[in-house]
């Protein structure tokens, strides 16, 4: 025994210290590499310009978001903050067509009323969420009804080289209102219906006003953007050319505008929109008049299978209008309106104007008329939900608030969002940090 001790080598250990050290160690680099997701879940200061939750209904909603870069994004969504199960694409993709851009535009369907929905953006590398790192909300409305009296907004927009600009992202905003938007159309033409307006802080139907001041912000894919102050009485259409990049301010002069027309209003009769022979390129022109307050007036439209008789009432500015919206195939038409004058005497006057086709550009009169010196929209009239109520009289179309209501088709495969453990090398950490501390373990 003694021999042994002084010939055998001693056997080494490594102390109990540096043994737990080594533990701990790597205990804590497994718990990096397991507890800790390969998706950033933050947005990178800048990559989100904006994000708004628009066109807010009971059953759908639309989400519209500027990136710094062009790219391909979505976005996930679900009831709760913990469970984002559901996946919502840009409207204008489908399974041959993946979107690219700055400007994105996603429709969510099937939502529940009055229920509160969390979202999160994603290019498939990262997860972006709010800044503090919470899913985006917002909650849909209650029922809403159709409001008949209120034409949609619409205009076009052109770059510096007066050439028209497609997707560019249009965002109205009335105040305490839930936002509106759309996409402009590869003619640079856009529309969004004003008939569905809800209040953002109530939830409920808010009714406008045609005096109500608007803002619309419109971006390009470039990054360019214009801003515009109307009043909701002039849009429908916008009536100066708009290009990109520059701002307007139409509230001063659709005010006066409104000011100088009604001392000439009175004691008048006669049409103010459209004018004589005009050719308009909307299918929703406006039909405006003036008249002697309080006296019954009767509008009759003619065209190819087309005869509608309107019973109005003249309102007390001495204004007529039709308010419901019409909508209008091309081709010529005629007008005719029978009233009493002043001294109770029959009054018959008509005008004749033409719907252009789709396409075919108009230079108007620089007057606010419903002819603009640009090629004007054509709404585009979908199915959609919620449904308006429609009139005996003026059959109202159902307005699809998004540009592009194309449906994602079931087959388009869902881009897989990269995750933890899908390659062989943490396999190889976990083995290599197990065998350390095994002999660790047999060293103590």
């Amino acid at each position: 025994m003694l021999y042994s001790k002084f010939y055998l080598k001693k056997e080494f250990k490594i102390p109990t210290i540096l043994s737990l050290f080594i533990i701990a160690l790597t205990t804590y680099f497994i718990g990096r590499l397991f507890l800790t997701t390969s998706i950033p879940s933050r947005a990178e200061k800048g990559e989100i310009k904006k994000i708004e939750f628009v066109n807010i209904f009971p059953s759908q909603a639309s989400v519209v978001w500027i990136t710094d870069k062009p790219g391909h994004w979505w976005l996930l969504y679900g009831e709760s903050s913990k469970k984002l199960d559901k996946v919502a694409y840009d409207i204008r993709e489908n399974s041959d067509i993946k979107i690219v851009g700055k400007n994105h535009f996603a429709l969510l369907k099937d939502l529940k009323s009055s229920t509160r929905y969390y979202v999160k953006l994603t290019d498939g590398k990262k997860l972006i969420a709010n800044s503090n790192n919470e899913p985006y909300a917002f909650e849909t409305v209650e029922g809403l009804t159709s409001l008949n009296n209120i034409n949609p907004a619409f205009g076009a927009v052109y770059n510096n080289n007066e050439q028209p600009v497609e997707n560019a992202l249009i965002i109205l905003s009335v105040e305490n209102s839930n936002k509106l938007a759309s996409l402009s159309k590869k003619n640079g033409e856009w529309v969004i219906p004003l008939n569905y307006i809800s209040n953002n802080l109530t939830k409920k139907q808010k009714i406008v006003s045609v005096n109500e001041k608007v803002d619309i912000e419109i971006y390009d894919d470039s990054g360019n953007k214009s801003n515009i102050k109307a009043l909701i009485s002039g849009l429908s259409p916008i009536s100066k050319k708009i290009t990109i990049g520059k701002n307007y301010n139409f509230v001063n002069e659709q005010q006066v505008l409104g000011e100088n027309t009604s001392s000439f209003k009175i004691g008048n009769i006669d049409f103010i929109y459209p004018k004589q022979n005009s050719l308009i390129s909307s299918f929703n022109p406006l039909i405006k008049g003036i008249g002697i307050a309080g006296n019954d007036i009767k509008i009759k439209i003619t065209g190819k299978n087309l005869y509608k008789v309107y019973n109005l009432k003249i309102k007390n500015d001495n204004t007529w209008s039709i308010s419901s919206p019409l909508t209008l195939q091309s081709g010529k038409y005629s007008l005719s309106l029978e009233t009493k004058d002043k001294n109770n005497k029959n009054i018959i006057k008509t005008r004749n104007f033409e719907i252009a086709k789709s396409g075919e550009r108009v230079l108007g009169e620089a007057t606010p008329s419903s002819v603009i010196e640009t090629p004007q929209l054509q709404p585009t009239i979908e199915a959609s939900t919620p449904q308006p109520t429609t009139e005996v009289s003026t059959p109202e179309p159902t307005i699809e608030f998004t540009p592009i209501p194309t449906l994602l088709p079931t087959e388009t495969p869902i881009p897989t969002i990269p995750v933890t453990g899908s390659t062989i090398i943490p396999l190889s950490i976990v083995s290599a940090t197990l065998i350390i501390i095994g002999v660790a373990f047999l060293a103590l």
